[in-house]
């Protein structure tokens, strides 16, 4: 389209998605960590089938660790001590999103 068009809304939500998609991609909200373990919280967005933009926040969780090389490695497989951090972080996280979706309801 040349500059100076006039963009439909759906043309312009559908640019703003390929620019989240693409500048936004890989890119964490919150990070917590507790000793090894750490929890991410993700913001993500994705065009539903009427065409709206549907936003929804993802965890995951990795701990990390030196192999026997000495370089540092992630996993999703926790160890029995990596428990109480892991629940402490999981914790912070579900407390962090909660406030944030009750702020944007208050607004």
């Amino acid at each position: 389209m040349p500059s100076g068009e006039i963009k439909t809304e759906k043309e312009r939500r559908d640019t703003m998605t390929k620019q989240t998609s693409t500048f936004g991609k890989g890119l964490p909200e919150m990070k917590i960590s507790a000793g090894a373990v750490s929890v991410t919280v993700w913001h993500n967005e994705t065009k539903r089938n009427d065409g709206k933009i549907s936003e929804y926040s993802t965890i995951s969780i990795q701990r990390s660790y030196k192999d026997a090389e000495g370089n540092w490695k992630n996993t999703n497989s926790l160890r029995l001590n990596d428990v109480p951090k892991a629940r402490a972080a999981l914790n912070k996280a579900y407390e962090y999103l909660v406030f944030k979706e009750q702020g944007a309801t208050q607004q």
